[in-house]
């Protein structure tokens, strides 16, 4: 009976000890907001006048002297993703989708009797991103033990990966108009941030001899579902400062602080008659679990904002930069205590040693440039380019995660504004790609064994990713 005890202990510990997770929302510069920053490539925290610097910058709202001003821009963004060996060899992965989203809506608040303050509001989408995707193999390969299957066994294994997140955020900024050179501003805003990441593996290796058809099926099943919401909260410090044809940003965000947070685990693993050990002997567990009602955290670090622009009649030049301290591996989701590998009265490993999702983000600097030209008295030509590195610490993908997105994308812009007296319409182009050769296979469906309960080890493979995006802002002025 002891013997037996240890058996189950060394292969429970084999079976479970890598399900812990990570968190991997990994890029900061995805979006941007506003028209002009858009065009720009993001180039805003100087250079910011318009109300999209409630969320850039709210030193610079103090500068705008029209009460009125109204800005909205709107996305039409598809996003491709392709794995090459994605899973496992000659077993590529894809997944594309198309989002619509409103990148920005915002307005400001000014007393005529006192022009030196100023009070803006903003909605944006901060994040919006979905990886789907689905793979199945098909051989006849020799994976049981020939004590008891002679020959090759009939070998299927199939997975598929849904993985989304969400935020949207929704803030207030105020600032105060030091002087006809110098302004000031804080802000302050609250994130609305979900998850949802479903997850099944299925494998089957079946024996094609007669007299054990039906009788000794090994199979391999793995399935996850990982929901989970947070509400988070920021403070931003801004300055802003004219010198003629220059000007200049500052900004200082604050680490978030967590308000709420809730959410739900749910798992499922098990193995059938799997000869673990190579002696004959089959193996079957299984560990099963659901959770609600969990405790969430997200946390954002501090960061400091730069930026500067250029401009005189024809030209603007813009330059921005921000950088993202690290973040220490935190847990964002954690089951509670209770039964996981079953029976239950094994009291081995319970939900809480096994279940948890951690997080650890690596320090990030970002930079944008932007160039605008006037090409008539109505038109004028943007161009942008900016970095999006992805802050993530993770060089192999646990079982599942919640997002994939762990390699630094580029972004180029263009566009086209036509001016009128009240409203400005502008339409831009946005192309973003990454590419990296040596991240990990989301899962090996051709290279299974006993000894891995034919789950596959992964190995390394090579990621593409390409975005683009139509963007329509319009800006309007009663004033």
């Amino acid at each position: 009976m002891y013997k037996n005890n240890i058996i189950i202990f060394t292969i429970t510990f084999l079976f479970l000890s890598s399900i812990s997770v990570n968190a991997q929302d990994t890029h900061y510069w995805t979006q941007q907001y506003g028209t002009k920053s858009s065009l720009l490539g993001g180039a805003a925290i100087g250079g910011v006048r318009d109300n999209s610097g409630v969320y850039y910058n709210p030193g610079a709202i103090g500068f705008i002297n029209n009460k009125n001003l109204s800005i909205t821009a709107n996305a039409y963004q598809l996003d491709r993703i392709k794995l090459i060996k994605g899973g496992g060899n000659g077993i590529d992965l894809s997944s594309s989708g198309i989002q619509t989203m409103p990148l920005i809506i915002s307005g400001l608040l000014k007393a005529e009797k006192h022009p030196k303050h100023t009070l803006g509001y903003c909605m944006l989408t901060k994040d919006q991103f979905e990886i789907n995707t689905n793979a199945r193999y098909e051989d006849s390969k020799n994976l049981l033990n020939d004590s008891y299957a002679n020959g090759n066994e009939d070998y299927t294994d199939q997975f598929n990966l849904i993985s989304s997140v969400y935020e949207v955020m929704a803030g207030w900024a105020y600032g105060y108009k030091v002087s006809d050179k110098f302004s000031i501003g804080i802000g302050n805003y609250g994130s609305y941030r979900s998850y949802h990441s479903d997850y099944n593996r299925n494998v089957r290796v079946i024996p094609t001899d007669s007299n054990l058809i039906l009788q000794e099926i090994s199979t391999f099943d793995r399935s996850y579902s990982i929901g989970l919401k947070n509400v988070r909260t920021v403070f931003k410090l801004g300055a802003a400062l004219n010198l003629k044809k220059w000007k200049f940003g500052l900004t200082l965000t604050s680490p978030s602080i967590n308000v709420w947070g809730q959410g739900s685990m749910q798992s499922d693993v098990t193995v059938s008659n799997i000869d673990y050990f190579g002696t004959g002997t089959l193996i079957s567990l299984t560990a099963n679990t659901r959770q609600d009602k969990l405790k969430t955290t997200y946390k954002t670090p501090l960061t400091i904002g730069f930026g500067a622009e250029y401009s005189n009649d024809k030209t603007t030049f813009a330059f921005s930069c921000e950088w993202f301290d690290k973040v220490k591996d935190y847990t964002i989701i954690k089951a509670n205590g209770g039964a996981y590998l079953r029976p239950a009265i094994l009291g081995i490993f319970t939900s809480s040693d096994v279940l948890k999702i951690n997080e650890e983000k690596k320090s990030v600097f970002n930079y944008a440039i932007g160039f605008e030209q006037k090409i008539t008295d109505k038109y004028y030509a943007s161009i942008g380019f900016r970095t999006n590195k992805s802050y993530s610490t993770v060089e192999k993908l646990a079982k599942i995660n919640l997002t994939y997105t762990n390699w630094d994308i580029y972004h180029t812009s263009f566009g086209i504004t036509k001016k009128r007296e009240k409203s400005d319409i502008s339409v831009a182009i946005n192309y973003a790609i990454s590419a990296k050769k040596d991240i990990y296979q989301y899962a090996n469906l051709t290279n299974s064994d006993a000894s891995n309960f034919f789950e596959g080890n992964p190995e390394k493979a090579s990621a593409i990713f390409t975005s683009f995006a139509f963007m329509i802002g319009y800006t309007h002025r009663l004033k």
